[in-house]
């Protein structure tokens, strides 16, 4: 069992990556493949440059996405998901899973979360 340290530790570092819905857009976009910063951008708005950067270096710290620089006429910068970051996409899965069976399922008939199963 982990020491209570190390515990609150994991609830932090899970709170940073999950507690963020771009966080968990980023990754569902570079999932596709390769991304720029613009494209990524774009397909987020309205994430703000500010807000997609500290987001970006945040999964790079994590290992969860890799950072490319692309030495040509014009320096390009490209994103994508690592093996990492794959795996904690599927882990990610079963909550989503989780989350449709439990919530959202339950919302669309009208019963509460609270409410049992008949």
């Amino acid at each position: 069992m982990a020491e209570q340290k190390d515990f609150d530790r994991m609830i932090d570092i899970y709170a940073e990556i999950f507690g963020s819905k771009w966080n968990i857009l980023i990754i569902n976009e570079l999932l596709i493949g390769f991304r720029r910063f613009n494209d990524i951008k774009r397909k987020l708005e309205p994430i703000t440059q500010t807000v997609l950067t500290r987001h970006l270096r945040t999964l790079e710290g994590y290992g969860i996405i890799c950072r490319e620089e692309i030495d040509g006429p014009v320096q390009e910068v490209r994103y994508t998901v690592t093996p990492q970051g794959i795996k904690l996409y599927e882990s990610m899965l079963g909550t989503f899973a989780w989350i449709v069976e439990n919530i959202i399922d339950k919302e669309k008939y009208g019963l509460s979360s609270g409410d049992s199963e008949q």
